[in-house]
């Protein structure tokens, strides 16, 4: 965990993996219609879950309707708690918090090119969005590329600021700027790593007062099974 972590209210995040006989990017999934094909199940997969683990977490049904999207283009529920949606490969993710604004972000590790340019402008947008806490800062910019990649889309999402503009920003050296120095030192936000498998890298971004977060995986064809009535509840 990066940042203080005392207290607050619970964080859950759930996975599902939709296609657990194949490799993240290996050469069956480069074909075209593999690709779409497996991006729709993706977008489902996504939806499906966000409904299952939002009930698990005690959410009425009734919140669960009319879906809206902030002025980034994150969704989120006016009447429910807030989350994160992400999905890379072959697995999808959703991160759930009753206790403030809250980001995830998934990739596939062994897909990321990131150049070294990139990743000192990854490092730069960063270090400016994570505050005053120098700890924090530091350890949010540690690690390979694809790590500080991770954590910084988790921490854009759970700002609701947009990455284009985050690294437009640190490309000009004018990070930390304005509303976002505010919002990340009213939040002082924590980012934790979330350990899925080797094939994966997946962060969470939250407030700092919310404890660890719990962590549940969901067998995609019970899931699918489970709640066929729920795949376009929500429109993510």
């Amino acid at each position: 965990m990066m940042g203080d972590r005392a207290g607050g209210q619970p964080v859950t995040i759930w996975i599902v993996n939709v296609d657990t006989a194949h490799v993240p990017g290996s050469p069956d999934r480069q074909d075209d219609r593999a690709h779409l094909a497996l991006r729709s199940r993706l977008i489902t997969a996504s939806r499906l879950l966000l409904s299952y683990a939002l009930v698990q977490d005690g959410c009425d049904h009734d919140a669960l309707e009319g879906l809206w999207r902030s002025g980034a283009g994150k969704p989120f529920l006016p009447r429910g708690p807030q989350f994160s949606i992400s999905h890379a490969g072959t697995c999808a993710a959703v991160a759930i918090s009753k206790g403030g604004p809250i980001g995830i972000d998934l990739e596939v590790r062994r897909m990321a090119r990131i150049t070294d340019a990139m990743t000192s402008q990854l490092r730069t947008a960063l270090s400016g969005l994570m505050g005053d806490d120098i700890g924090a800062r530091r350890a949010a910019c540690a690690g390979a590329a694809i790590d500080v990649w991770v954590r910084l889309e988790a921490v854009v999402k759970c700002l609701g600021l947009t990455m284009r503009d985050v690294l437009a920003k640190a490309e000009s050296r004018v990070l930390p700027v304005g509303n976002m120095t505010a919002r990340s030192a009213h939040l002082r936000l924590s980012v934790m790593d979330i350990d899925i498998d080797c094939q994966y890298v997946c962060a969470v971004a939250i407030r700092s007062t919310a404890p660890e977060p719990r962590v549940y995986r969901v067998d995609w064809s019970d899931l699918e099974c489970r709640l066929p009535t729920m795949a376009g509840a929500l429109d993510c």
